[in-house]
């Protein structure tokens, strides 16, 4: 999907690994675990970079909300967009 095509009332989110893309497309906010705290990330946010925590990344899209338990990672959130950039799943429940 173009850029010039997207929806500004939605944040363009992705979710990987590494070795797998867990998520790419279209979001109503996610909210991520940051070393010092939750964050939430809307459409039309701030310019961010974090340091991801274990925990729970947590998303809306069209379908209702989506989890993805996590090790750690980095948050990167520019011009609408959203990466969510993590080591590895965590293992068992956090």
């Amino acid at each position: 999907m173009s850029d010039a095509l997207r929806d500004p009332s939605l944040l363009r989110l992705t979710v990987l690994t590494p070795e797998q893309i867990l998520y790419e497309g279209e979001a109503l906010w996610a909210q991520v675990p940051l070393v010092d705290g939750l964050v939430g990330v809307w459409p039309g946010h701030a310019p961010l970079v974090g340091r991801i925590a274990p925990g729970i990344v947590e998303y809306a899209t069209a379908e209702g909300i989506e989890t993805v338990a996590v090790g750690g990672g980095v948050l990167r959130v520019n011009e609408g967009r959203a990466i969510v950039l993590v080591s590895a799943l965590a293992a068992g429940d956090l």
